[in-house]
């Protein structure tokens, strides 16, 4: 992410819009969170909480971020003024003793002590990342909590529990050695009132830093909309849609006398839904055939005149759709077999990995061929039984299409397999053993894809997914991408 004028960029409002759809983590370090910073950070939050569809939590959330950004810079610039004093932080008597005089010597003199976090790599690391399930806010500074700032901590919580409004707080001072010490009661009070509780909120340390996280339910009213018109939709994919040049351009290779094998599975490996009705019609011959060269020879070169023409009722051509969805598809899959045949010990099937990567967003190339009529019409729907236009907006984005990629392909007889695949793709840490390799594949192979476009950054592509893959920083990751280019 960006920082410039303290404002969102429209290269950073669309990062955010895509975390959110692909489900990657947002990630911003600063060392001495100056004010300018500062303002980014929320701006970024509250971007990010309108796509999640969480506005109604904006506001004290803001108050909350303040106020853990503050304590984290605080915690920082405590590591380093007990050293400049040659005071043991975790040693309770020297904490007492240093703390006397912190508040008063850093605020006169903080561009010393701030230039000293940076020095010492003291870092803090905002962090917002959204699943299925809730949306994560989460903040990490370079510093273990002592045992006493642990006990201190742990009483704020106690004490929180004494109070029913943020006002009953604020008639009190508490904890004069550590400030106020009003912060964390008012955050826990501030998030209960939004429908939290304190269990959403959790302050721990591991070896390296302390983590503070906040953990939001996702909208629930805006998840039923979406399951609905999700279901709507599904109802509407009774036919495979076939771009009208790809269908013209293998009708004519098949009606020539010496048509070969390899020339229809060129066409058909660069096209998905040219795909999609091949499996279709060898699924029905033999279950789980995710093998295009296989499923061409189950059917017969002889054969497919009879599937690949315009009277086949499988079959729709009437729709406009860029071939933006498409091209990523093939993409992706060339991608899937390059890494396949490199990854594993060579123990994953490369054309297999092909097929499914090719498959990997079925569910955007069948958004986009439906027609406004139609999306209208579920739109509609979705109204009347008063669910929020804002699922509308959600499922047109992308939101829940694994799922429903997957009801998609079970709706057209497609490969169980391929639904899987479409399923876990961008949570292969998730994914059942026997697709585990596949779905770890095709996720690197996808999120290669938006790296190139600039749409993610490497850090967002999840470590230890690309460690499998033998990747292990980011000139491994351009490495790869500079191979395969060299052979598209």
């Amino acid at each position: 992410m960006s920082l410039e004028e303290n404002s969102l960029q429209p290269v950073d409002i669309e990062k955010i819009k895509m975390a959110v759809r692909l489900h990657t983590p947002i990630e911003i370090t600063t060392y001495t969170l100056p004010r300018a910073m500062e303002f980014y950070i929320q701006d970024v939050m509250t971007e990010f909480l309108k796509y999640c569809h969480q506005q109604h939590m904006i506001d004290p959330l803001k108050f909350c971020l303040g106020e853990l950004l503050t304590n984290s810079k605080k915690a920082n610039t405590k590591r380093v003024y007990f050293q400049e004093k040659n005071l043991d932080i975790n040693d309770e008597m020297q904490y007492n003793d240093g703390m006397i005089s912190f508040k008063e010597d850093t605020l006169g003199n903080i561009n010393h002590y701030l230039q000293l976090q940076k020095d010492e790599e003291l870092y803090i690391k905002f962090i917002l990342k959204v699943d299925d399930d809730n949306v994560l806010i989460q903040l990490k500074n370079k510093a273990i909590l002592t045992k006493a700032e642990k006990r201190r901590i742990n009483e704020k919580l106690k004490t929180a529990q004494k109070y029913s409004n943020v006002q009953e707080v604020l008639a009190k001072v508490i904890d004069q050695t550590e400030g106020a010490g009003l912060g964390i009661i008012i955050i826990i009070l501030m998030l209960e009132k939004a429908g939290l509780s304190r269990d959403n909120f959790k302050i721990y340390s591991n070896d390296v830093e302390t983590v503070t996280s906040i953990l939001l339910p996702v909208n629930q009213e805006i998840h039923r909309g979406l399951n609905y018109i999700n279901y709507a939709f599904v109802e509407t994919c009774a036919q495979i849609p076939v771009r009208k040049e790809s269908l013209r351009k293998m009708i004519e290779l098949l009606s020539q006398p010496e048509v070969t094998k390899d020339q229809v599975l060129s066409l058909v490996s660069a096209d998905v839904t040219l795909a999609a009705v091949l499996l279709k019609r060898s699924t029905e011959i033999r279950k789980g055939c995710c093998n295009l060269s296989t499923a061409i020879d189950l059917i017969g070169i002889e054969n497919l005149s009879s599937i690949f023409n315009e009277a086949n009722p499988v079959i729709k051509t009437d729709f406009e759709a860029s071939s933006e969805e498409w091209k990523h598809a093939y993409d992706t899959a060339f991608y899937c077999y390059n890494l396949a045949k490199n990854t594993y010990g060579g123990t994953v099937d490369a054309e297999e990995a092909y097929t499914l990567g090719l498959f990997h967003d079925f569910t955007s190339v069948m958004r986009a061929s439906v027609n406004q009529d139609k999306l209208d019409e579920i739109k509609e729907k979705a109204l009347a039984k008063q669910f929020s236009p804002e699922a509308f907006d959600m499922f047109m984005y992308g939101g829940c299409k694994n799922e429903c990629g997957q009801s998609i392909t079970d709706k057209l007889g497609l490969p169980e397999k391929l639904g899987m695949v479409i399923r876990y793709h961008n949570c292969p840490w998730s994914a059942p053993e026997e697709i585990k390799k596949l779905s770890n594949i095709i996720y690197v192979a996808d999120s290669i894809q938006y790296y190139k476009s600039g749409l993610i950054e490497y850090y967002q592509i999840e470590p230890s997914v690309l460690e499998l893959m033998n990747i292990h920083s980011e000139a491994d990751l351009q490495k790869i991408i500079n191979e395969v280019e060299s052979v598209m």
